[in-house]
């Protein structure tokens, strides 16, 4: 018995002409399960070959592409997702906790939220209830410029009295790049960062040197942080809150010093939203 090294274009049934074989006497030589696969390079016996032979090339009706093992398809390992936050970054798409199901639920769900939180909460057509969803933030989030994770929802009826929930991405803490915006309180030469407290507020549609606005009706009391650490843990309450708007901010940067700003995109369709609203903006901020 002799070898033979598998050339490309050698086939089974030709070498076994080849060498006055078999294909079974060859597959059987070399334990080979299936006859039409032979794999270039390999080192083939040949049963009943005498001293040396003679590789010489295939003629081209022998020259068929060899067939290579078939290579299983490996389904890719999938890295587990994670799970969701409860707070997904999709405008129109957050879900908070328990909130039910369902526009009327909904509307009942934070209608409820604003009694119990001590707000107002307005019923009649087209009148907006904006009720502010806060997670605390310091004012050193994203190196700075701030985070849009908190959450507006607007809860109105239309006219003919069907309810309307809309959730929004949006921020109410002032960002640490915008401190030159803000008052120094206590005389010590730096800014004095504030926010609204959580409580009850009126809005009315306005303007300012940006273009549209919502603005206070008139001043609230703001709570600042007074040892500049970027947190709310040494808080004091002042007045300032008639400055504190409902505006655009940035794509990158929510450009705050304490107003209430959107995303870009988030802002044109909350001025969407509120374009049939009647009457002022019934403001209710919570800490979630």
């Amino acid at each position: 018995m002799h070898s033979y090294r598998i050339k490309s274009g050698d086939t089974l049934s030709a070498l076994s002409r080849r060498f006055g074989t078999t294909v079974k006497a060859l597959a059987r030589a070399n334990g080979l399960e299936n006859p039409d696969l032979i794999i270039t390079g390999r080192t083939l016996r040949i049963p009943g070959s005498s001293d040396s032979v003679a590789q010489a090339a295939p003629s081209k009706q022998q020259r068929v592409e060899l067939a290579e093992p078939p290579k299983k398809k490996r389904t890719p390992t999938r890295t587990p997702t994670p799970p969701r936050s409860r707070d997904p970054e999709r405008p129109g798409k957050v879900r908070l906790g328990d909130v039910p199901r369902g526009q009327l639920a909904q509307y009942e769900y934070y209608k409820d939220l604003v009694k119990k939180a001590g707000g107002k909460f307005k019923t009649g057509p087209n009148q907006f209830n904006l009720v502010g969803l806060r997670t605390n933030t310091p004012t050193t989030a994203n190196g700075g410029a701030g985070s849009y994770d908190d959450r507006l929802a607007m809860v109105w009826k239309d006219k003919a009295g069907r309810p309307h929930v809309e959730l929004l991405r949006y921020n109410t803490e002032p960002a640490r790049d915008m401190s030159r915006y803000s008052a120094d309180v206590n005389g010590d030469g730096r800014a004095d960062q504030g926010r609204l407290v959580p409580g009850s507020y009126e809005y009315v549609k306005s303007s300012w040197k940006n273009g549209f606005c919502l603005r206070p009706v008139r001043d609230y009391a703001v709570q600042r942080d007074m040892n500049h650490n970027g947190r709310w843990d040494d808080s004091k309450r002042t007045g300032g809150g008639a400055s504190m708007l409902f505006h655009s901010g940035g794509s990158s940067g929510t450009y705050s010093a304490g107003c209430q700003t959107f995303p870009p995109s988030e802002w044109s369709r909350f001025r969407r939203l509120i374009g049939p609203a009647q009457g002022s903006f019934a403001y209710t901020l919570v800490t979630r």
